[in-house]
């Protein structure tokens, strides 16, 4: 059985920033306390700032976005980034 996953944000880091695929991996599966996330990433152009890359966050079926959000950002603040978190959640 397929397990199925949603994009639950779009993670932006600041200019200069990037973080690879493992390490943004095992963040978000701390910050979620589940091992069925996923991470993707795209390169997007940035009014103004150029192409940059963006990265989608993927959480199963029993994400909670309010605690899991909260603990990712103080993750991502104490690592140094600076970033935007964009909800895809309505």
């Amino acid at each position: 059985m397929r397990r199925e996953r949603r994009q639950v944000f779009v993670l932006r880091l600041g200019l200069g920033q990037s973080i690879g695929p493992l390490a943004l991996r095992a963040i978000w599966a701390t910050a979620c306390d589940s091992p069925d996330v996923s991470v993707s990433r795209r390169v997007q152009n940035n009014a103004g700032y150029g192409m940059r890359p963006c990265y989608g966050l993927w959480a199963g079926q029993a994400f909670s976005r309010v605690p899991t959000e909260q603990k990712l950002r103080d993750m991502l603040d104490a690592d140094g980034y600076f970033f935007t978190l964009t909800s895809m959640l309505t």
